[in-house]
């Protein structure tokens, strides 16, 4: 043999279906692996912040319409309302009027108002007709101050509205 022919035996390479193949491999290994990760956001976080902007719009609604809104939240959901001669009526409005909250997050109202405490349990005593909501948007810009917390396994995130109109989004980072 001379010694090209011996070359070309010793140099095995890799032919290109091979390479192929192992890259179809490796986008399947990676795929499934992308799959299986948690998200990388909460549903609590969503949530809360959802409910930020919904309430930061009625805020904002109530003072440039100069009319008074409500919200009146549940162990479910909440929705909004106006105030109109004398008596509360379902806010329709081009942002959704109602939402519900997700089944698999625990939601908790705090109100900094000892009053409102009050009012709370009386709200619960209301008929559909006629609604009391427990939070007040006035178009003085003042509102309610209370805080809804939204929990889930891995995350707690709160919502915060001060009584100037102001909505805040707090993520606790718990170690679990």
């Amino acid at each position: 043999m001379n010694r090209r022919a011996r070359i070309r035996k010793t140099q095995r390479g890799v032919s290109l279906v091979e390479i192929l193949v192992v890259l179809m491999i490796a986008a399947m290994v990676a795929g499934v692996v992308v799959m299986s990760m948690p998200p990388l956001r909460s549903e609590a976080r969503d949530e809360s912040e959802r409910f930020a902007a919904r309430l930061s719009r009625a805020a904002d609604e109530a003072v440039t319409g100069g009319e008074m809104l409500g919200l009146k939240v549940a162990e479910d959901g909440y929705s909004f309302y106006r105030y109109e001669r004398g008596e509360w009526k379902s806010l329709d409005s081009d942002f959704k009027t109602a939402g519900t909250f997700p089944p698999d997050l625990a939601v908790e109202l705090t109100f900094d108002d000892a009053a409102k405490k009050n009012q709370e349990s009386e709200t619960e005593k209301d008929t559909e007709e006629t609604p009391l909501p427990g939070v007040m948007f006035a178009p003085t810009g003042e509102t309610t101050p209370f805080e809804i917390a939204f929990q889930e396994a891995r995350a707690r995130v709160s919502v915060v509205l001060d009584g100037a109109g102001k909505v805040e989004v707090r993520r606790h980072d718990e170690a679990r």
